[in-house]
């Protein structure tokens, strides 16, 4: 990752007050980026519209309301297009042709993360609904570093670091058999010294404090990394209440 200069946000196309939005404009601005912004709308079907319908009609409302509340005053060079899928994760679809740098997504909105990030080939940012903007200083890189090719891994934490004038450490995630958040049997973290090896073996994330991103880099063996660090259960709407980036080096 040398720059990011496009960014995509894929949302309901509602009027809802949307923090996931005023993250991304936030966020946008910080990097000196285009965002693009594409509202998740389904049509009623001609013969169930409404005389109220037609005279209203909610993507159009919805567009007008993003416009009023968000962007009138932003600074941040945008674009706001309409992807006609009501599932936020289907929106790529569409949404790629803009071919993003970066993709943001409410994490509640993604139902099937596995089948989704494999059609997403650029960094993806998961956002929690209530998340409040602050910028990012400390990034924590997982990483598999039994990964063949595992030498460009630190290179692109350390990319990703300088895009975002943020300090790093980085953690190997090779040898864990269960998911970090069960705190039962679980050995000691070991910090390794940094003269020679900065790499930190995650075994236990909740000892090692909250960091404002947390990236999680995968190449070949992403099914079972990501398996290995959630477990296999996964449920989106539990996950950590920070920013989450899949990152595919």
């Amino acid at each position: 990752m040398e720059t990011i200069k496009n960014v995509v946000l894929a949302k309901q196309a509602n009027c809802d007050s949307d923090k996931v939005l005023s993250y991304a404009l936030k966020l946008t601005n910080r990097l000196g980026a285009k965002l693009t912004i594409g509202l998740c709308y389904q049509y009623e079907p001609e013969y169930l519209r409404t005389s109220a319908y037609r005279e209203v009609n909610p993507v159009k409302e919805a567009f007008q309301y993003v416009k009023h509340e968000y962007l009138i005053d932003s600074p941040v060079d945008y674009r706001l297009v309409s992807c006609e899928t009501e599932d936020c994760d289907r929106a790529d679809e569409t949404l790629t042709v803009y071919l993003p740098d970066l993709y943001l997504m409410d994490k509640t909105e993604v139902h099937d993360l596995y089948s989704f990030i494999d059609r997403i080939h650029c960094p993806l940012l998961l956002l929690p609904p209530q998340i409040k903007y602050h910028p990012i200083q400390h990034i924590l890189v997982v990483a598999d570093l039994n990964e063949k090719d595992r030498d460009n891994i630190p290179l692109h934490a350390k990319s990703l670091a300088e895009t975002f004038s943020a300090s790093y450490e980085m953690m190997d995630i090779g040898d864990l058999s269960a998911s970090v958040f069960d705190k039962k049997e679980r050995k000691s973290s070991s910090l390794l010294s940094p003269k020679s090896d900065q790499r930190r073996y995650a075994h236990n994330l909740h000892d090692m404090g909250v960091p404002d991103l947390l990236v999680i880099m995968v190449k070949d063996k992403f099914f079972g990394v990501m398996k290995s660090f959630y477990g296999p259960g996964i449920n989106l709407t539990q996950l950590l209440d920070f920013p989450v980036m899949i990152y595919k080096v």
